[in-house]
């Protein structure tokens, strides 16, 4: 298994030599970019959900200064344009609106049998651990309606999942299951 940096190299020509060569069969891709597992020689794409818990940030302030420019329209100081992918915030998030709507976002695809991993940074760890609060909080809503501890996928066991699911999706498509 492997990741790059910043998923760099999917593309890259020689990727499917250095892979055999390497003996890898599992590679992590972007799943905002590429939601779908593909074949680069011998290795398999195992998607992974990336986060508003951006890479260049390692304090509070910093990473409500750059989601609040991401989520706030022009005319509040920010970037963003409604589109039907993407709404705009109307007021800058503090900090725990910030915690509670990445928490929502993690906790959904955790409660929709999603497999695929999240991925954040190292800095997200130092500074003030603006990754933990998030996590905190994905566990207690976790830990609000479960007892059985969460399992935590290798990427094989992620990329198998997707699989299986693919599977079934393309079985019920085809009329040869039927459930309740």
């Amino acid at each position: 298994e492997v990741v790059t940096g910043e998923h760099s190299g999917l593309h890259n020509p020689f990727m499917p030599a250095a892979l055999t060569q390497t003996g890898i069969t599992w590679i992590g891709s972007d799943n905002s970019r590429e939601p779908q597992p593909y074949p680069i020689g011998p290795a398999t794409t195992v998607p992974r959900y990336p986060s508003n818990v951006y890479y260049n940030v390692g304090t509070r302030a910093e990473q409500l200064d750059e989601y609040n420019h991401i989520y706030l329209p022009p005319a509040l100081g920010g970037r963003c344009v409604d589109t039907p992918t993407n709404t705009c915030r109307t007021t800058p998030a503090t900090w725990d609106e910030y915690v509670d709507s990445e928490a929502s976002i993690m906790f959904g695809h955790l409660m929709g049998n999603d497999p695929r991993p999240h991925y954040a940074h190292q800095s997200n760890l130092a500074e003030d651990g603006v990754l933990y609060d998030v996590l905190d909080a994905v566990l207690d809503r976790y830990r609000a309606w479960f007892e059985p501890p969460l399992f935590q996928p290798t990427m094989q066991e992620a990329a198998r999942e997707l699989e299986r699911q693919a599977a079934w999706q393309q079985d019920v498509a085809a009329g040869r299951v039927t459930a309740y």
